[in-house]
C-alpha cells in the first residue's frame, strides 16, 4: 500500500497527476534530507569480541568461492570468518 501511494506520487512527479502524495512528499524529504540523520555507530570492540568465528573446513561450505564482504577477497578453505546477526560474513582478520 505504500509502495503503491508512493508509485502514485512519483508519476505525480512527472505531470502525470496533481503532484506528490503526502507520504511520497514525507518520503523524498526524509531522504534528500541526510544532514539531520544521526550517523550509525560502529560496534563496540566488545562486541566484535564476541562474535562467533568459524573455520571452513568443509568442501561443501556455501561461502568458498564467495567474497568477504570487507576486503573482497574470495573465501578458501582453512578461513576463519565471522556472520554477523544480518548474516554477511567476513574473514576474522577483517
Amino acid at each position: 500500500l505504500y509502495l503503491a501511494g508512493l508509485m502514485a506520487g512519483m508519476h505525480g512527479m512527472h505531470g502525470m497527476s496533481g503532484g506528490l502524495s503526502e507520504q511520497a512528499r514525507q518520503f523524498w524529504e526524509q531522504a534528500m534530507n541526510t544532514q539531520q540523520q544521526s550517523p550509525a555507530k560502529p560496534a563496540s570492540e566488545e562486541a566484535i569480541r564476541a562474535m562467533p568465528v568459524r573455520k571452513l573446513s568443509s568442501d561443501s561450505e556455501p561461502l568458498l568461492g564467495h567474497n568477504c564482504a570487507i576486503c573482497q577477497e574470495k573465501y578458501a578453505k582453512e578461513d576463519h570468518v565471522i556472520e554477523l546477526p544480518c548474516k554477511h560474513n567476513y574473514h576474522k582478520d577483517c
